[in-house]
């Protein structure tokens, strides 16, 4: 690894917990194999981000469920973390957009026609005008018609089929250039009236289909040439058009209706009246009583104004700002049987807009983010005792100020080092360990940067500017023992940006003249006293590496000891060589990476050997190589993990293909990680226990805010049977995916070491069984099976989900992302 990366043999678990128990008979050890499917990308989902979740920063208005996907439409930029706006789709582990973008709030969606319907107040989606309303086809967005005028306050609030035609209803005046107040229809090719609506002013925000009636909701005292108060009739079957549900005022409501929904064969209300009828308060929820035409309590009420009803389970739910229900405490979500209200849990300490069910679970969106207890999450889950957030991992605290420039790993943590003083909450400066998801400080710390770490005799080195810990003079080469810092003699006289391991020697390079009480010029040893190698360079040195037995050094020199070289250069123990033509280049090479036979240089050069090699290039013990056509700019940090080579830097371009500061190799082609992280011109890496890490400056990575540290678990597809390791050069059950992410089939490819019973299966990210794909005596060797994305009770929904193969006693399992 560059820049005083861990030599490979310190490499070790990280300990914070990665382990996914399936549910059923299957325990799978998450990340606990080497194995990757060489064709997997795992997409943004595969960011892991540092501290606190984005806020969904505007309300989350609907819930809606289209093809077994739960969707959220709103005011919303970002949705609990994600670059998601106005409407988002789950997909089990984060939410993604539904094509284009719309420019303003989403407040409603249907079904009509077999498509998704949405309304709002956007008047375009992406690059397209489109006013308020949009139908999706599967692949794009399309206006109905000329639709509303376009933008607020036009907006559509409410959609309801009936008489086979699409219903909607908001706060718009006209509609295919007409009048009409309110509400309006659309059979598919046209727009249509319903008379002449609800008056000018008037808004409609809920409907229903009720006893062969359409029913209208909303702020209106008029309905056609009927004075009527908030809600109101269509009578279709004896053609009168508008009215009221009863004769008197004992059917009208005396404030807004926000929704109207049927439950066990009843029509009920809700909104923020507080009507008396027949000497009852009618408070916020009303049923209607079709013999005596009235409005009647429910139980009491509730204190507060509610905002939607729904059915689930059997019973009615009730989501909005109040707390209490009848005479039960009920924090801004109830639920009523028919015959008493009841509370949800401990409720939801924010107000709640909308509920929808998928596969027997239940939704509510709130308006906030204070949702769950210890979470931020705008979208809450009922588990049948608590509301609880999406997404279960909240992640560890970010770094909030200053650069990540070194990552390790050792004893099982990650650490960290750089410019910053704060982590999370708490004042941790310029190095801190995490343990358990929980940062800690080391000692005292240090007082000054620190730009690299390495193992040597299996303590953990830090190198960079400062001078000392806790009254300790270390200046700038220290190593930890557990409990505290400890010099290297007297240190060096300036910055230190590498060290490394060799020969059970230490060394360190960077911008210095004195190590000890020896002249160095910016490449020193340590062998329990300083000493100088070679004569050092005429410039910085930013890496080093051991390869093929020397010490590789890189770094912005022309000179190593009095040999000519191109800012890179190797030591044999004795004297110094170079490197075929070098890297030639004004700023240097930046990074190295030592990985069998090859030696990997990245930096700001464009040429190797006379010929491209554009930021990046590979040494094979005789001639250097370009990796394709290389990349867009600077290269400053390797890492490898599971057979990839990942790079980090300032490029946005790799091989051609649009990147962000981040992408990997395979030998053959570069590849994006998700969207990358933001480019900010500094960034490390570090692989450690299954997961590539990012450090540096940026705060987005993988679409959502992660505070100056990321990491990146696309790279471990394949999980094994807790309790069992794979030895080295033991073959490997499943050997790849193709496509993945999938749409409509994947390929699963494995091998099997002997013949005997074999079982392929599909599993979602809970271990319930999805598909079995094949099960009985396979013969040993190589085999593939494909699965068409279908489970066991039809077609499985987009999101995350494992083959898990069992052969005899070994299990393996590989990751798979179904995109519908």
């Amino acid at each position: 690894m560059s820049r005083a990366s861990p030599a490979p043999h310190a490499v070790r678990r990280l300990a914070a917990s990665r382990l996914a128990v399936f549910a059923g008979t299957i325990a799978l050890l998450v990340a606990a194999s080497s194995l990757s499917f060489a064709d997997f990308s795992a997409d943004d989902e595969a960011w892991r981000i540092f501290g606190p979740p984005t806020p969904t920063d505007d309300r989350v208005v609907t819930l809606f469920v289209y093809q077994n996907e739960l969707l959220a439409g709103g005011e919303f930029d970002h949705i609990t973390g994600f670059d998601v706006a106005k409407l988002g789709r789950w997909e089990g582990s984060c939410w993604r957009s539904l094509g284009d973008v719309p420019d303003q709030r989403v407040h409603a969606m249907a079904l009509y026609g077999g498509n998704l319907m949405i309304g709002g107040d956007f008047s375009t989606i992406g690059s397209d005008t489109i006013g308020n309303v949009a139908e999706w086809n599967g692949v794009s967005w399309a206006p109905l018609g000329p639709g509303m005028a376009g933008g607020f306050p036009d907006r559509v609030r409410a959609f309801e089929e009936y008489a086979g035609e699409l219903v909607v209803g908001g706060d718009f005046n006209q509609v295919d250039g007409k009048n009409a107040n309110g509400i309006a229809r659309w059979n598919g090719t046209r727009w249509r009236r319903y008379g002449s609506g609800f008056g000018p002013d008037g808004i409609c925000g809920a409907l229903t289909v009720f006893d062969g009636y359409l029913v209208a909701g909303g702020d209106f005292d008029t309905a056609g040439m009927a004075s009527v108060d908030n809600v109101a009739k269509w009578d279709t079957i004896s053609g009168t058009g508008w009215s009221r549900l009863g004769t008197s005022t004992m059917s009208e409501l005396n404030d807004r209706v926000t929704d109207l929904r049927i439950y066990d064969g009843d029509l009920y209300a809700c909104g923020r009246f507080t009507n008396t009828i027949s000497g009852i308060s009618v408070n916020h929820i009303a049923r209607w009583q079709p013999v005596g035409l009235k409005w009647e309590d429910v139980g009491g009420g509730v204190n507060g104004d509610l905002n939607f009803m729904h059915v689930f389970a059997g019973e009615l739910w009730v989501g909005g700002d109040f707390d209490t229900a009848g005479t039960v405490a009920a924090h801004n979500v109830a639920r009523w049987n028919g015959t008493a209200w009841a509370p949800a849990g401990a409720g939801i300490p924010a107000v709640v807009e909308s509920f929808a069910d998928r596969n027997n679970e239940l939704y509510a969106a709130t308006e906030s983010d204070t949702g769950a207890p210890g979470y931020t999450d705008a979208v809450l889950r009922w588990d049948g005792a608590a509301w609880n957030a999406l997404r279960t991992e909240p992640g560890p605290a970010g770094i909030k100020n200053g650069s990540v420039f070194a990552l390790a790993e050792t004893n099982g943590d990650l650490v960290i080092g750089g410019t910053f003083t704060n982590v999370g909450d708490s004042a941790l400066a310029y190095v801190a360990r995490l343990e358990n998801d929980q940062w800690e400080p080391m000692g005292a710390g240090l007082n000054g940067f620190v730009h690299g770490f390495t193992t040597f005799d299996t303590d953990l080195v830090a190198v960079g500017s400062f001078t000392s810990s806790a009254g300790t003079d270390l200046d700038r080469v220290a190593r930890w023992d557990g409990a505290v810092w400890e010099p290297f003699g007297s240190g060096v006289n300036g910055i230190v940006f590498a060290a490394a391991e060799h020969d059970s020697d230490l060394y360190v390079g960077g911008d210095f003249s004195i190590a000890g009480v020896v002249p160095a010029s910016n490449i020193a040893r340590w062998s329990g006293s300083w000493s100088d190698v070679g004569g050092g360079t005429d410039g910085r040195v930013w890496a080093l590496a051991g390869f093929g037995g020397d010490l590789v050094a890189a770094g912005s020199f022309s000179l190593a000891g009095a040999v000519p070289v191109a800012n890179v250069a190797r030591w044999d123990g004795a004297a110094w060589h170079p490197l075929g033509g070098g890297l030639p280049g004004g700023n240097g090479v930046v990074a190295l990476l030592a990985d069998g036979p090859d030696l990997y240089a990245g930096g700001y050069f464009s040429t190797a050997m006379g010929a491209p090699a554009n930021y990046v290039a590979r040494w094979d013990g005789a001639n250097w190589n370009a990796l394709g056509t290389g990349l867009s700019f600077a290269v400053l940090d390797f890492a490898y993990q599971s057979g990839r080579l990942y790079a980090t830097g300032s490029f946005t371009l790799a091989g051609g293909d649009t990147v962000n500061a981040s992408a990997w190799w395979d030998g053959t082609e570069w590849h994006a990680l998700g969207s990358g992280i933001e480019l900010t011109g500094n960034a490390v890496l570090a692989a450690a226990g299954g997961d590539v890490y990012f450090g540096g400056g940026f705060q987005r990575a993988g679409g959502r805010v992660s505070l100056r540290l990321a990491s990146w678990s696309g790279a471990i597809a394949t999980t094994v049977a807790e309790g069992t390791r794979h030895a080295p050069g033991a073959i490997r059950l499943i050997r790849s995916a193709f496509p993945n992410p999938f749409n409509p089939s994947v390929t699963i490819r494995y091998e099997l070491p002997a013949t005997g019973p074999t079982r392929l299966s599909i599993h979602d990210v809970r271990g319930r069984l999805v598909r079995i794909l094949f099960e009985g005596n396979v013969r040993a060797g190589e085999g593939r099976a494909i699965w068409d994305g279908a489970g066991i009770s039809g077609a499985a929904p987009s999101g995350v989900y494992f083959a898990v193969i069992e052969a005899g006693s070994a299990r393996e399992a590989g990751k798979l992302i179904l995109v519908r």
